[in-house]
């Protein structure tokens, strides 16, 4: 019995492992999500320390990346929906984006604009959620948001930059698999 509860564990353990992916130099890879993401050099990458669950609506990052100035950075979270992936087309979560970011901003007195944009990146076609806000007219920052359902989650990848264009070139270092 000790041996297959050890057993258990370590099966338990390695696939939290391969939930994170792994980091080389500035490439992550997740084999189980299918992700393979390379940055410049002087990009930071780190790996959550969470523990993924597989709890429905539950979140996690998979990977958080910024330049060298922390400036411009981009974020990969995933979200367990389990056998109702099916039921939450990506616009359904963009609506959720949009609402918890309009209700975030708006607690620090800004008023982000949106616009839906069916864009080609990661070699396909998305609904992609482009915000611009004015940040205390000091500058404006720019987030893309695209939402790809993969079997029993959703993954979100998140560009935030000073412009349209930094954001869409984020999203040029990313493939799926």
């Amino acid at each position: 019995m000790k041996k297959l509860v050890s057993l258990a564990l370590v099966l338990m353990l390695s696939l939290c492992l391969i939930a994170q992916g792994e980091v080389s130099g500035n490439t992550y890879d997740n084999p189980q999500f299918g992700i393979l993401a390379s940055f410049p050099d002087g990009w930071k990458l780190q790996t959550s320390l969470d523990e993924p669950s597989t709890e429905l609506g539950a979140t996690f990052e998979l990977l958080s990346a910024e330049d060298a100035s922390g400036i411009e950075n981009f974020s990969i979270n995933v979200i367990a929906l389990g056998s109702l992936a099916a039921q939450f087309p990506d616009d359904v979560i963009l609506d959720a984006v949009q609402e918890n970011i309009t209700s975030a901003y708006a607690d620090m007195n800004m008023s982000p604009t949106f616009e839906r944009v069916t864009l080609n990146v990661m070699g396909s076609e998305y609904d992609t959620l482009l915000i611009v806000t004015d940040v205390y007219g000091m500058m404006t920052m720019v987030q893309r948001y695209v939402v790809v359902i993969k079997g029993e989650y959703a993954i979100e990848f998140t560009a935030t930059g000073f412009s349209e264009e930094s954001t869409l070139s984020m999203f040029d270092s990313i493939t799926l698999y």
